[in-house]
């Protein structure tokens, strides 16, 4: 059987390719992101940030998960906050097609996982808001220790009440987006993960568990999390295709 397909969307950047001097524009993500879909037994599917929403809908329908990684800041305007000159490269194509792809899975009750920036777009995309710049503080330490709420999702895979984990960010959760509950806080209160609380299949961490692929045991639980939860959504998708039953959208 085939393994199920995780759909990245990823940004656009600017590098300089020798022997030009000039900037190339490259589309793309770091590899850890894919390389932590295979390690947990999916496959990564790639959808440049530059895609309009239908397209991004035509890309979900190829894939039976959505991962949504790290990158650049949001722009304040999303979430009706002025402009902040802490705003770091903004990449507002891939800012609509990720929103409107949270949007596309969770009515389709696809499993979502965000990592870093991936949990801000979820939070935004349910109506959230964000803190669009953090004083020096945990969210600049590679090392921290994160609390977990009891009676999560993130704490059935942690199987403790806290975890050391990974994360560097300027911009954190700040007003909480409809149907979500946090899961997750650094130890100066600042949001570190967030998951459904109407029973859907979306998990968000702020840290970045595939950098800790395949030795840590919470990153590897997060990802074959999302990797089962796929298998469960190809295997109730086929059975409605067997019996004629439309897609919910």
């Amino acid at each position: 059987m085939a393994t199920p397909v995780i759909l990245i969307p990823v940004g656009s950047f600017s590098h300089v390719q020798p022997p030009s001097d000039e900037p190339e524009a490259f589309i793309g993500c770091e590899a850890a992101y894919a390389e932590a879909v295979a390690l947990a037994g999916g496959t990564p599917l790639l959808a440049p940030g530059l895609l309009k929403e239908d397209a991004g809908a035509d890309a979900l329908d190829r894939a039976d998960g959505l991962l949504l990684a790290g990158g650049g800041d949001f722009h304040p305007q999303l979430y009706g906050a002025d402009v902040d000159a802490q705003t770091r490269q903004p990449d507002t194509d891939r800012d609509a097609l990720e929103i409107a792809l949270v949007w596309h899975a969770m009515r389709r009750n696809m499993p979502v996982l965000g990592i870093c920036r991936g949990m801000q777009v979820i939070n935004l995309a349910r109506g959230g808001a964000l803190l669009p710049h953090l004083d020096e503080g945990t969210h600049d330490a590679v090392q921290h220790t994160v609390h977990i709420e009891p009676e999560t999702q993130l704490r059935r895979l942690a199987n403790a009440a806290s975890a050391r984990v990974n994360s560097w960010h300027h911009q954190a959760v700040d007003r909480l987006g409809n149907g979500l509950c946090v899961n997750a806080r650094a130890e100066d209160g600042i949001v570190e993960g967030l998951e459904s609380s109407e029973a859907l299949p979306v998990l968000a961490v702020q840290w970045h568990p595939e950098e800790d692929m395949p030795l840590q045991p919470l990153a590897m639980a997060l990802f074959r999390c999302l990797i089962s939860e796929a298998e469960t959504y190809r295997a109730r998708q086929h059975d409605a295709a067997c019996h004629g039953h439309s897609d919910p959208e």
